[in-house]
């Protein structure tokens, strides 16, 4: 018996979206993840109710006309409530220093986080909490976070007005950064909270980039965000393409200045 030639496909360079969507589309996903991935035991109540929707294991999921205008509408309504958790101040994100536009988990959405990001306790399961803390705007998470990193959020200008795709800032990132592995910067679509593709394939900057970016005088960096770059500052440049965005400042071996909330960098400035 002959075996099968192997065919290998190279996927580098090669696009691929991966993200989620918000339509019927996202009802079909769950769907197929039901039919093939095993059932948690946590998991059997919400399937159980999947079934009053035609989602139900071992069955084709075929949803009539009436159905699928009335799930389409659930999950546009259901993003619009997830974003405006993600992005109302005091909800799943509160500020990290009282005078500046950074944030950071709200502490008492941080208290039902549970094991593995469950959002379990022993009073609870925190659906609404879980969704917009960390999984709406974030897929992928460490098992645990500790004091070995922090990511805080750039969501507003210094003014307090959310970033957008339209408009072009700036930050200033300090000379002597207290960290003593490396920082990073990187701006995220805000519709769909994942990378901006753009014309530079530049998502991010940091500290390792410190050779190749302009610096000013007293060794700050000037990094620029959003439409367009100044003239001569394309290397320090991360595009928003269009795409309304926010950014995360990301610290890795962050020293006890930053935690302790005596160090602070400058909030982002709009330049145009």
């Amino acid at each position: 018996m002959s075996n099968p030639a192997k065919r290998l496909i190279e996927p580098y360079y090669k696009g691929t979206n991966k993200l989620l969507v918000y339509d019927i589309g996202w009802f079909e996903q769950l769907s197929e993840f039901i039919n093939v991935e095993p059932i948690r035991e946590g998991d059997k109540v919400m399937i159980g109710m999947l079934s009053t929707l035609g989602i139900e294991r071992g069955k084709p999921f075929t949803p009539d006309a009436k159905t699928t205008r009335a799930l389409e509408a659930a999950i546009t309504d259901a993003y619009r409530i997830m974003q405006d958790g993600w992005t109302t101040p005091g909800k799943a994100l509160t500020a990290w220093w009282p005078d500046r536009q950074w944030m950071d988990m709200n502490p008492e959405m941080a208290k039902r986080v549970g094991e593995a990001w469950s959002f379990t306790t022993a009073d609870a399961v925190w659906t609404y909490d879980r969704a917009i803390t960390p999984f709406f705007w974030a897929n992928y998470l460490p098992k645990k976070l500790g004091g070995e990193q922090l990511y805080l959020m750039g969501l507003r200008d210094v003014s307090g007005v959310p970033l957008s795709g339209s408009l072009s800032y700036r930050l200033r990132v300090p000379a002597d950064v207290p960290v003593d592995k490396f920082w990073s910067v990187i701006v995220y679509s805000q519709k769909t909270n994942s990378f901006v593709p753009n014309t530079q394939d530049r998502i991010g900057l940091s500290s390792y980039d410190k050779s190749k970016l302009k610096a000013n005088a007293d060794g700050s960096i000037d990094l620029y965000l959003g439409s367009e770059a100044p003239s001569g500052f394309l290397g320090n440049w991360l595009p928003s393409a269009g795409q309304d965005f926010f950014v995360i400042f990301r610290f890795y071996g962050p020293a006890k200045s930053v935690y302790e909330k005596t160090w602070k960098p400058p909030d982002i400035e709009r330049v145009q």
